[in-house]
């Protein structure tokens, strides 16, 4: 839970020491988790998994080039930016469950879309408008930890959500071509497949989650929800965010970028597509330990930019490496990635929930403001890669490219405030 509600200046802070202790905990919280864990186990990295394994298939049967499947695979992000705002805003205003529950039924049906439209614009269009979807989904996993989470378990929590991603995405590169695509009959049934697991999914979220406006510690001075447009105007005023969501474009965005292309520059290269599957989900199996430890961590020593800054480091070095070795070498990169990638998660999230001006009122607009650029960062990168690829057939320049990144997103990091708990209860 952040340590500052959004306040204008003169008014009186409710902050109390009670609350950077830790606040009112309800055993619902976990409820509430495991609701998320899912639907981002499914929806977000179960779904993404399998449809970058796919495009491959679906690239060869639609004879696309390389950079029009980092098109069709960078218009999901792309629609995800232009209304990440929107979906955060929304929830600031009328609740998380309200948002969610109409954008899960709307993702199954553009999951479902693609197979009725098999083009390079059909496909294009319906990952554009799934990524539509998931801007009223997944800017606002975030905002209900927030809610139901104090800074004391703040990382933690978010470290066992991303889990989620990291399992489904895992799981979704090592099945989606090798035994869903030959046991259901291709693509088009796979598609099939996930529109009907998030109509569960949406199923499940209208039965079992609840709203929770605010701690019972704070009952005796409740928080107005802000104006549709009061909100963004206040967030759009913290530097620390804008910051924040370039790291996320850089970090976030290039891993996206490489899940949904290295599939593609591996086959390129003569890999089949169940071991470039094998390959790729080492980065996600070995984000499971290393988010839960870097969350865990982070909680416990109460400081936050000391496990974001080193492991974006090793994120982009490791990157780089990926564009000149195979075999054995290859996955140590892999891996590498991936555990910089994981550790440096949760921790960044937590310090977007924590700056001051943010608090649980504002967390919706605030993430919504992070995924639109952080997302701009997944559409641009896979499109550039794929016409890197085109233009000079070789290989590592994209993945040159994506190093960068991570390089970026280390020198930003070093110039926010931290927000742990250990330089909040100093500040007090």
């Amino acid at each position: 839970m952040p340590i500052v509600e959004s306040l204008e200046p003169g008014e009186k802070s409710i902050t109390s020491v009670k609350e950077v202790i830790g606040a009112e905990k309800t055993g619902y919280r976990w409820v509430i988790l495991t609701c998320l864990w899912l639907v981002n186990f499914l929806y977000n990295g179960f779904h993404a998994g399998v449809t970058a394994s796919l495009l491959p298939e679906i690239g060869e049967e639609l004879g696309l080039t390389h950079t029009q499947i980092g098109t069709a695979w960078g218009s999901m992000p792309f629609g995800l930016m232009l209304f990440s705002v929107v979906g955060g805003v929304l929830a600031d205003r009328f609740g998380v469950k309200r948002v969610i529950a109409p954008a899960l039924i709307g993702g199954a049906i553009f999951c479902v879309a693609r197979t009725l439209l098999p083009s390079f614009w059909g496909l294009t269009a319906t990952m554009l408008f799934m990524g539509v979807s998931q801007a009223f989904i997944i800017p606002n996993f975030f905002k209900s930890i927030g809610q139901w989470f104090d800074s004391a378990e703040l990382g933690t929590a978010i470290g066992l959500f991303v889990v989620a991603y990291n399992v489904g995405s895992a799981l979704g590169v090592m099945l989606g071509a090798s035994v869903l695509s030959p046991a259901l009959g291709g693509w088009r049934e796979v598609m099939w497949l996930m529109g009907g697991i998030i109509i569960v999914l949406a199923a499940m979220w209208i039965i079992l989650v609840k709203e929770r406006h605010s701690a019972k510690a704070m009952e005796e001075v409740p928080l107005p929800q802000p104006g549709f447009l009061e909100g963004l105007r206040k967030v759009l005023r913290i530097r620390d965010l804008w910051l924040l969501a370039i790291i996320e474009a850089c970090i976030i965005g290039g891993s996206i970028a490489w899940l949904g292309m290295a599939p593609d520059i591996l086959v390129s290269k003569g890999m089949s597509a169940g071991t470039a599957g094998l390959f790729i989900s080492s980065y996600m199996w070995v984000s499971i330990p290393s988010s839960i430890i870097g969350a865990y961590a982070s909680d416990r020593c109460g400081m936050r930019k000391l496990f974001m800054w080193p492991f974006m480091m090793l994120f982009g070095i490791a990157l780089m490496l990926q564009g000149f070795i195979m075999g054995a070498p290859l996955v140590c990169a892999i891996v590498l990635a991936g555990i910089g990638h994981a550790v440096a998660i949760a921790p960044l999230r937590a310090v977007i929930l924590e700056t001051e001006g943010v608090g649980r009122n504002l967390s919706g607009s605030a993430m919504g403001v992070v995924f639109t650029i952080n997302r701009f960062g997944a559409l641009v990168w896979p499109i550039l890669m794929g016409a890197l690829i085109d233009y000079t057939g070789l290989y590592w320049p994209p993945l040159l490219l994506l190093g960068l990144m991570g390089f970026i997103s280390t020198g930003l990091a070093l110039s926010i405030k931290e927000t742990g708990m250990k330089r909040r209860l100093q500040a007090l």
